[in-house]
């Protein structure tokens, strides 16, 4: 092998072995830059053969001259401009840069005379990456769609500048179910201006195999940072891939960080963050949060589960200065039962709760995670139906002004193990149809030792009327019960809203249904 070749080769460190490679759920390894040395047959350097490195004037005519199956293409440091480009149906090829270089890529024009797709690579395993994009010109910008139809691909170190302008800049999908496709590093700081609906990474429909997002940041999107629910969703064509998010920050995005849903896929140590600050990397934006349109629509929440089911959520931090909509962690009524654990979540905004699970049958398993609600208004979680789900070594804070801790909409049977509920308001709440209107039902507590050595000391208070009490325990002005704990479990059956509970050690609480109040 020559040294220019093992240069060129060395130079997409990222790239990594695609045929062949077995279907993984853990963390992303970086590939192994040795394994892509054999892997091309030819390589091909684009300035060598003539190619303009000034931007004046468009390499299209080369890169279609010289694109072939087992080939890859090579650009040196330089600026780089691109008319419309489709690479359709060739096998193991790519375009990157040589070692240490990172080449801008520019659209030869605005938009509209360029065409929205501009960079649209089909194939079977697909490698693209290490360029800056430069859309600091007003109305220069497109989108750079990679899908694999057979085996997958590695997009791997791009960097967009500028804005973009009535585009998602980025749209990916693996059609063959055993196929594995990686993103790698696409950073976009940017985003896109108020009023253009745009998402920053679009999985479509289509998408049947595994896709990995590692270590990506979008920020300051109208729309999402990450759509990629539809694989996941009940409609035509959808292939039900997984999606997998490893790493990363996303900012300032209105209605979504991440959308995701489809089976099997996860979120893992992401860091989402909406701030008050109108600067970004290259421009200063008009608003921290991009406003949707026709109405100016802010819906900044985080995570949305939508569609799909066992997702799992892990090692996420959400730090919410400011937004307003449905939680920063949002579970969508369309999504089945999925895991939450080790993560947290933060809001400050009094029109943001942290946690809103909308109505499903299908329960939800927070796990070891830390629930802080600063603003007053909305509560720290509000639940509508899932039933069952359960907080286990949670903790729930809720500490504005009146401010709710836990409001539970027609829920039943849901489980709080080891985790304690602070409140300026009211603990826990339950209402029937929306909020406000309280729930007719007469509850029940069913508190558990859950493995307890000492029997724990407790006191609950509610603000109408306690029921029945256990055996043994002290009633109080007929709404506050205390005693302790001698067997597994007690249950206190009680009218309105929990207006205090403390517990002296580990305890597992559960609320259900009992009856109608008229019921006698």
């Amino acid at each position: 092998m020559d040294r220019r070749r093992l240069l060129a080769t060395s130079g997409i460190a990222l790239l990594g072995g695609i045929a062949g490679c077995a279907r993984r759920n853990d963390q992303t390894p970086e590939p192994d830059p040795d394994e892509i040395v054999t892997r091309f047959e030819n390589v091909v350097h684009l300035v060598e053969e003539g190619a303009d490195d000034t931007g004046e004037e468009p390499i299209n005519d080369l890169v279609t001259e010289h694109v072939d199956d087992d080939t890859l293409l090579v650009l040196d440091e330089g600026r780089f401009a691109l008319e419309q480009l489709i690479v359709d149906d060739y096998s193991n090829f790519g375009i990157t840069s040589v070692e240490g270089a990172m080449p801008k890529l520019v659209p030869a024009g605005t938009m509209e005379e360029v065409g929205e797709y501009w960079l649209v690579l089909h194939g079977e395993d697909i490698f693209f990456g290490g360029f800056e994009y430069d859309f600091t010109a007003d109305r220069v910008c497109g989108r750079t769609q990679v899908i694999a139809n057979g085996g997958g691909f590695e997009v791997f170190d791009i960097h967009v500048r500028g804005q973009v302008y009535q585009v998602t800049p980025f749209r990916f999908g693996v059609r063959d179910p055993n196929g594995v496709g990686n993103v790698r590093r696409v950073i976009d700081r940017d985003g896109a201006r108020t009023g253009d609906r745009m998402s920053g990474l679009f999985v479509g429909a289509e998408h049947a195999g595994e896709l990995h997002f590692v270590d990506c940041e979008m920020w300051h999107f109208p729309s999402k940072g990450i759509y990629a629910s539809n694989p996941g969703e009940d409609i035509p064509d959808a292939g039900g891939g997984e999606v997998h998010v490893e790493g990363g920050v996303f900012k300032n995005n209105n209605v979504g960080g991440i959308r995701i849903g489809s089976e099997g896929s996860t979120v893992r140590d992401v860091t989402f963050v909406v701030e008050d600050t109108l600067e970004g990397e290259n421009v200063t934006w008009e608003e921290p949060i991009p406003l949707l349109p026709p109405d100016g629509l802010s819906n900044t929440r985080g995570l949305r589960l939508k569609s799909g089911g066992s997702v799992l959520v892990e090692g996420c931090v959400f730090d919410y200065e400011i937004g307003s909509g449905d939680g920063v962690l949002t579970v969508a009524g369309s999504h089945g039962d999925s895991t939450v654990r080790n993560c947290w979540i933060r809001s400050e905004s009094a029109d943001l709760s942290p946690v809103r699970l909308k109505s499903s049958s299908k329960p939800m398993d927070f796990e070891s995670v830390s629930i802080v609600g600063t603003g007053g208004g909305v509560p720290a979680v509000r639940m509508v139906g899932r039933s069952g789900t359960a907080f286990r070594n949670c903790s729930i804070e809720a500490c504005g002004e009146g401010k709710n801790g836990v409001e539970l909409v027609r829920t039943d049977r849901c489980i709080f193990e080891n985790t304690p509920i602070e409140s300026e308001g009211l603990p826990v709440v339950f209402f029937e149809e929306r909020r406000g209107e309280f729930s007719p039902y007469i509850h029940r507590l069913t508190i558990g030792r859950n493995g307890a050595s000492e029997p724990p000391g407790y006191a609950v208070t509610v603000n109408e009327r306690i029921i029945e009490a256990p055996e043994g325990a002290e009633v109080s002005n007929g709404r506050t019960v205390t005693g302790v704990l001698s067997e597994e479990t007690a249950s206190i059956t009680f009218a309105g809203q929990v207006a205090e509970l403390r517990f002296d050690g580990e305890t597992e609480m559960c609320f259900e249904y009992v009856s109608q109040r008229n019921t006698p």
